[in-house]
């Protein structure tokens, strides 16, 4: 897979990646995914080391994991393996396994986590403890068909798609609070920044064909730029590039 990887840069940073590995099943095909693989490309590009907590199957392929990484993820009976429809534009999903809770990982040496739980497999009371910068996607802490769960206060950037933040019942300035940074998902349009009193809309200029993974690279990219030195400005611009990279590569 070639991709743009980050021109300058100024710490290799280790960012812990927490969320389950899973299968999509597209048009009857399944494809291996989920936050260890599309944000761990993500902290690659942007010049990191991922450290890979998460849930997998037996039926999981590792060998996708074609990155530098650590791996220190949980072998359990099942992959969770979403359905995944798009009508109109938007994507439908459904539940077909889901492996479970995870637990927190041992004591680690890292720059920064990212909580990237997909089915409520992440209890936001176990974020606590974490004193480092983290970043939180909320995906997995609001689909209905897991079960939601609230959203953790902690975390210097969360990320949701459109649709995400539509369910939420919320505003921008409510989940901004604590100067915490918002990044916005308009699917292949682009995405919005939120940055203390600042907002900026960042447009794509090459739409790709990947449909799944392009919110996780983002954040992944984002933060672990934010972590290495970036400002939110210049990270939000330089994980434009990458994230478009990524989404016009072929599909895994």
């Amino acid at each position: 897979m070639k991709m743009r990887l980050m021109g300058k840069r100024r710490k290799r940073s280790r960012i812990l990646v927490v969320g389950n590995f899973t299968f999509d099943v597209i048009d009857g095909k399944r494809f291996p995914g989920g936050p260890p693989l599309y944000a761990g490309l993500g902290v690659v590009a942007a010049g990191g080391v991922p450290i890979l907590w998460g849930k997998f199957g037996p039926d999981y392929p590792l060998q996708v994991l074609d990155f530098p990484h650590e791996l220190i993820g949980l072998r359990g009976g099942n992959t969770t393996t979403f359905r995944v429809l798009f009508e109109n534009g938007r994507r439908i999903m459904s539940v077909l396994e889901n492996s479970g809770k995870i637990g927190w990982p041992p004591s680690l040496d890292v720059d920064g986590v990212l909580v990237d739980p997909v089915c409520s497999e992440v209890d936001s009371n176990l974020l606590d403890g974490v004193n480092v910068p983290m970043a939180v996607d909320v995906q997995g802490f609001i689909r209905k068909i897991c079960g939601t769960s609230p959203l953790p206060s902690q975390g210097m950037v969360l990320h949701a798609n459109y649709d995400e933040f539509s369910s939420l019942d919320t505003n921008l300035q409510e989940l901004s609070r604590g100067n915490r940074e918002i990044l916005l998902s308009f699917d292949s349009d682009g995405f919005l920044l939120i940055s203390g009193s600042k907002t900026q809309f960042y447009r794509s200029d090459m739409r790709g064909e990947r449909t799944v993974g392009n919110g996780d690279f983002l954040l992944a990219s984002y933060f672990t730029l934010r972590v290495s030195g970036y400002g939110p400005w210049e990270a939000a611009q330089e994980s434009k590039w990458l994230v478009e990279s990524f989404s016009n590569s072929l599909p895994i």
